[in-house]
């Protein structure tokens, strides 16, 4: 485990890291232009960011503003590494905007950070999300078979593939390092 604010690992480590997961973290990460191009300096060339982050939905905001969880805000630069989003003592700070901001518009990742690929960048999951019960905030759920979620998760794929801005609340992304 490793601080997001403040990535400094071992020089052995220097372009010999194949592959870092970000789990539901980024969201969390005062600058996370400034992690991106650190994480860059260990990672191989042809390794991979695995990230998996909340989307910044209209249900995701509502389910926030319900639970009184986390933040969000679009009124920030996350391509600036040179200034925090957030306070990066505050541990329990966050900008669930923050993975939207950064790979919703594909192009403009790339004129950012030229030397990953995006391989992968899919929004995904709605009831299956919302019957998970939680981890932090443990909540009601209902257990289900694998048929029953299959038919939730082919749910899902309509909902978020005809209207992902009011259904999606979760997004993968895979960067792949170039150069």
């Amino acid at each position: 485990m490793v601080d997001m604010n403040n990535l400094k690992l071992e020089k052995k480590y220097i372009k010999k890291v194949d592959v870092f997961i970000i789990n539901q973290a980024l969201h969390h990460c005062a600058n996370p232009s400034r992690l991106l191009r650190q994480i860059s300096r260990y990672l191989k060339v042809n390794g991979f960011i695995l990230i998996r982050e909340p989307e910044i939905s209209f249900f995701l905001k509502f389910f926030l503003f319900i639970l009184d969880d986390e933040a969000w805000s679009f009124k920030v630069n996350v391509f600036n590494n040179k200034k925090n989003i957030f306070n990066p003592n505050s541990i329990w700070d966050a900008n669930n905007a923050t993975p939207h901001m950064l790979f919703k518009d594909e192009q403009k990742f790339h004129s950012y950070f030229s030397e990953y690929s995006i391989i992968k960048n899919e929004l995904s999951e709605f009831l299956i999300f919302l019957n998970s019960g939680g981890v932090v905030q443990k909540t009601f759920y209902v257990p289900i078979n694998k048929f029953i979620f299959n038919i939730l998760r082919g749910i899902d794929w309509l909902l978020i593939y005809f209207l992902p801005s009011i259904f999606a609340l979760g997004r993968t992304v895979v960067l792949k390092k170039n150069k």
